[in-house]
């Protein structure tokens, strides 16, 4: 049996052993408060019970190396696309009334518009040699109607052969040709210039400008002048134009070689009437008669075909026969005619400006 002594001093030591490891730190049981109530250093007694305020932990960090293991690869869904067959939104259609307010009734702007002139392009002028040599006046592109060749053509540098008179009741025309006297034989040296709705101010000698449309009136050449910026300018004077001399057999009525000629101012010498009325493609005259050269066999030497306009008298109409028939008898003889050739209806006329031109004999 043991002392009960021993068993006592045992006790106390135990005690005092357990009460010494409640030091700061980290470890340790619940340490009971002494009798008096005071506790180890660093702890409060609550409830009988030493308790720690909280020690600061010194233990050091934890240097292990970083996980080095692989990324994760988890594969990208690769299922099918959703194929499902969703429904159209049927909704309604709003039914909403339509906005009901008033149309602005401000005034229209009414500022006038620019006259100011159209803007042309720059553009080479064209010479009467090329115009009456060209392919489209040889040869005609059609005989039976008037065909527009090129629009906007410049003409400088001419001069007026013949003051412009009145055609068609209420146009005007007149010839040109270029301002230097062509210095061969003045073939492909004249032009016809029609006028739209107005006889120009144009006297022989005039030196004209012209802007217009080139134009094979029924086979013959001309420059036809309508709206701006189409235009006749008179820019100068000078004497007017002499004719060129040339032989009946040059400007013959059906010569084709007569086409070097068209517009050109001639003028034929020593000849006499042969045909007093011509006869036009529909069996009548037309106030046109045919001379050849002075001394002539019948039937065998070109005819010229001669006509006026209305500042001539040498024909007259009849209203009882409704025939248009000259003045003049067969044989009677020219010293001269003097006129402009044109092409009208399948034959090449020589067209007296004024009753002075037929210089009687």
């Amino acid at each position: 049996m043991i002392d009960i002594r021993v068993a006592a001093t045992l006790a106390t030591g135990l005690l005092v052993a357990a009460c010494s490891t409640g030091t700061s730190g980290s470890g340790g049981g619940a340490v009971p408060c002494a009798v008096d109530g005071s506790c180890p250093s660093g702890s409060t007694c609550v409830n009988t019970i030493c308790v720690y305020s909280g020690g600061t932990d010194t233990g050091a960090t934890d240097a292990g190396p970083a996980d080095s293991g692989p990324t994760d690869v988890k594969a990208v869904d690769s299922g099918p696309v959703d194929a499902g067959n969703g429904m159209t939104d049927a909704g309604k259609v709003d039914s909403g009334a339509a906005d009901s307010g008033k149309i602005d009734a401000g005034k229209t702007d009414s500022g006038k518009s620019d006259s100011g002139t159209p803007d042309t392009a720059p553009q080479t002028p064209l010479k009467i040699a090329e115009i009456q040599a060209g392919t489209a006046s040889v040869q005609c592109p059609d005989p039976g109607k008037s065909v527009t060749i090129a629009k906007g053509v410049l003409i400088e540098d001419a001069v007026a052969t013949t003051s412009a008179y009145e055609v068609s009741g209420k146009h005007g025309a007149f010839y040109a040709r270029p301002l230097a006297k062509p210095a061969v034989d003045g073939k492909f040296s004249g032009i016809t210039v029609v006028v739209f709705n107005q006889v120009p101010q144009v006297v022989a000698g005039d030196v004209v400008r012209i802007r217009g449309n080139l134009v094979e009136y029924y086979c013959e050449s001309e420059i036809t002048v309508g709206k701006a910026p189409d235009g006749v300018e008179v820019v100068g004077k000078q004497a007017p134009p002499q004719a060129w001399k040339v032989a009946p057999a040059q400007i013959a009525w059906n010569n084709s070689d007569s086409e070097a000629f068209e517009g050109v101012l001639v003028r034929v010498e020593g000849v006499q009437v042969v045909e007093p009325n011509v006869l036009g493609t529909d069996g009548k005259p037309h106030g046109m008669f045919a001379v050849a050269a002075a001394g002539s066999s019948s039937g065998s030497a070109p005819l010229v075909h001669v006509g006026g306009n209305k500042n001539t008298t040498f024909a007259s109409y009849d209203p009882a026969t409704k025939l248009t028939t000259t003045k003049f008898t067969q044989g009677q003889g020219f010293a001269s005619i003097t006129g402009h050739l044109t092409y009208s209806f399948g034959a090449y006329v020589l067209r007296v400006s004024k009753d002075a031109d037929l210089v009687a004999q």
